[in-house]
């Protein structure tokens, strides 16, 4: 009769180390999708950009429970100065939306009833992957 002590533990080390393999691989594909779907999200969360020029920007629309939203901002807005860009052009605004990091901050002064507003476009920090809202 053979001696199968020997190879359970191979075995269960194989088995151990596929499940740290794996488990690696699906924490890497979901950080993966977690940018991505963070990337989408802050990209279209501010729609509809018109240029005032040498004003700034207009905002047309404003994605419900985005961060922009969240920050405060209302279709009609002016962007009058964006990350310490004076009169920001869309693609700007864009631009620095578009590259915030999770839990960085963007400066945005809006024009709004004649009234300057000062609001804080906050990235979120997500600690729940499927959830970046």
């Amino acid at each position: 009769m053979e001696d199968t002590s020997i190879h359970r533990p191979k075995s269960k080390s194989r088995e151990a180390l596929l499940l740290i393999v794996t488990i690696s691989i699906s924490a890497i594909v979901l950080l993966l999708l977690a940018q991505l779907r963070f990337s989408e999200t802050t990209t279209n969360e501010i729609l509809d950009l018109h240029y005032q020029d040498g004003h700034g920007t207009i905002v047309g629309t404003v994605a419900p429970e985005s961060l922009a939203a969240s920050a405060g901002i209302i279709s009609g807005d002016l962007l009058i100065a964006a990350g310490g860009i004076a009169a920001p052009s869309p693609a700007q605004v864009k631009r620095l939306i578009d590259e915030l990091s999770q839990g960085q901050h963007l400066l945005l002064t809006i024009q709004r009833d004649g009234r300057q507003k000062i609001v804080v476009l906050t990235a979120p920090i997500s600690h729940d992957t499927a959830t970046l809202h």
